[in-house]
C-alpha cells in the first residue's frame, strides 16, 4: 500500500500503527495474536514509517494478509519511540533533576516502548487482539530493544523476536560513560547558563537533536530498569519470556 508521507512532529511522534485482519473486529470471533514490531536505527534513526521509493517498509498489511490466507491471522503493530539525545541521553546533572520527579535517568526510547506495551496490553481487545498472547520482535537496535525489555521487571508481552543484535551486542553503560555526550551539548547550548537543564530544555528541538552524538545514544545501567545484575539473568523470575534469537552470516561486514 502506497500512504501519503507523514508529518514530523515533535509532540505527535509517539505514536502506533495497527493492522487488523476485518474479521478480528467482529465481537464474537476468537481473539487472535498480537506481533508488536521495534524498528532499528541504532537508537538514533529509523522510524515506524520508513520508506523504500514510496512504500512503508514496516507496513504490517502484507503479513497480516498472509496469516489471513494461511488461516493463522494475526494483528501487527508498530511503534515509534524517542531516539538520539532525546532518547538516551544521560549525566549526573540529568539523574539529579529526574530523580527529584521520581523518575529514573536515561532509557526514555525504551520507556516509550514499554508504555507502548502497557496500550497494547490495556486496548487491544478492543481490535480483536488476545492481550494475552503478544510477541515482540526487532532488528538491529530493535531486537537489543526486545532483549533489554525482557529483562524489565514489568514485561507485558510473552515472547520476543531478537534479530541482529543483543543487549550485549548493544551493551548498557553506567551513567558516567555518558556524561561527556552531556557535556558537550551543554558547551554546546548552555555554557554559560546557571539552569542547564533549564536552558536545554528551552532549545528548539530541530536544532538539539541536528547534533547526534552516537557514542552517547544507547541504554545505560539506571539501576531500576537495567542494572548489572539483571544482564547476567533474574534469578527470582519465574515467568520469563520465550526467547528467539537469530543473526545473518554478513551483517557485520
Amino acid at each position: 500500500m502506497i500512504f501519503p508521507r507523514v508529518k514530523e512532529s515533535e509532540f505527535d511522534c509517539l505514536n502506533l500503527s495497527i493492522t487488523v485482519p476485518r474479521a478480528s473486529l467482529d465481537q464474537h470471533t476468537p481473539k487472535v495474536p498480537v506481533l508488536v514490531f521495534i524498528h532499528g536505527g541504532a537508537f538514533v534513526g529509523g522510524s515506524l514509517t520508513v520508506r523504500v521509493g514510496a512504500r512503508e517498509i514496516y507496513d504490517g498489511y502484507g503479513l497480516v494478509r498472509s496469516s489471513i490466507s494461511a488461516g493463522l491471522p494475526i494483528i501487527t503493530v508498530t511503534i515509534n519511540y524517542r531516539l538520539g539525545p532525546l532518547g538516551f541521553l544521560a549525566s549526573k546533572e540529568l539523574a539529579a533533576f529526574n530523580s527529584s520527579y521520581n523518575e529514573p535517568v536515561g532509557n526514555y526510547g525504551l520507556h516509550d516502548q514499554r508504555q507502548a506495551l502497557l496500550w497494547i496490553k490495556t486496548f487491544m481487545g478492543g481490535f480483536g487482539g488476545d492481550a494475552d498472547n503478544v510477541t515482540i520482535y526487532g532488528t538491529s537496535a530493535g531486537g537489543a530493544s526486545c532483549h533489554y525489555l525482557s529483562i524489565f521487571p514489568e514485561r507485558n508481552f510473552k515472547r520476543a523476536i531478537i534479530s541482529s543484535a543483543t543487549l550485549f551486542g548493544i551493551g548498557a553503560m553506567p551513567v558516567e560513560h555518558r556524561q561527556s555526550t552531556f557535556d558537550d551539548f551543554k558547551n554546546q547550548f548552555a555554557a554559560d547558563s546557571e539552569d542547564v537543564i533549564k536552558t536545554l530544555q528551552d532549545v528548539p528541538v530541530q536544532k538539539f537533536v541536528s547534533t547526534v552524538m552516537m557514542s552517547g545514544c544507547a541504554p545505560i545501567l539506571d539501576g531500576e530498569w537495567i542494572s548489572e545484575s539483571a544482564l547476567h539473568g533474574r534469578p527470582d523470575d519465574d515467568d520469563p519470556p520465550d526467547l528467539m534469537i537469530g543473526s545473518c552470516n554478513y551483517e557485520v561486514r
